[in-house]
């Protein structure tokens, strides 16, 4: 994990991932980062999975991944990395079953990132920073761009657009799914 020249997302993985997190403040989410691996070994996230936000079981874990991977065999799409967003983002350590997902999806993706978030401001307009395994502690690799390199206020006026349209309530992740078959765990679109 890390030695990533660049890391970007999408608007539409920008969203999602902001969209998971508003949905569940009270709660740690986390999901899978779906993209490409350039020849530089440059990462542009094209799209991500929600996973969870209940906390994670490690059986419910495998279930998702068998159809995440059976999706992504199927459309030719990558699994490039993880997410993790704390229920409080003062907080600086990542849980101990985050650590145990982040071994694993290392130890069987040949490229691979992961993604926190962290507050907006002019120094990280997306809120993103990609964190790199340092022993048993994670540390800051670098800040994540939106593709495109849209302007700060661009970016907070999606954000805020979100929010005022109650969009982050359309989202489901897997564990929503697990509850209500019915429910759309790939939010296409958002």
């Amino acid at each position: 994990m890390g030695g990533h020249k660049n890391i970007e997302v999408t608007i539409e993985a920008f969203k999602k991932i902001h969209s998971h997190s508003f949905k569940y403040l009270e709660s740690a989410v986390n999901g899978i980062l779906l993209g490409t691996v350039q020849k530089d070994s440059s990462i542009i996230v094209n799209d991500i999975i929600p996973l969870f936000h209940n906390g994670t079981l490690l059986p419910m874990f495998e279930v998702a991944m068998i159809q995440i991977e059976e999706y992504c065999k199927v459309n030719q799409i990558d699994m490039v990395g993880y997410y993790h967003i704390t229920d409080n983002l003062s907080e600086k350590e990542v849980d101990p079953m985050a650590k145990k997902i982040l071994e694993k999806l290392s130890n069987e993706l040949h490229t691979f990132c992961f993604i926190t978030i962290v507050e907006l401001d002019n120094d990280n307009q997306s809120g993103l920073i990609s964190l790199s395994s340092n022993g048993n502690s994670l540390a800051k690799q670098q800040d994540v761009k939106v593709v495109g390199q849209p302007s700060f206020d661009t970016l907070k006026q999606t954000l805020k657009q979100i929010l005022t349209e109650h969009k982050e309530t359309k989202l489901n992740d897997f564990e929503d799914y697990l509850s209500n078959p019915t429910l759309d765990w790939l939010n296409k679109p958002l």
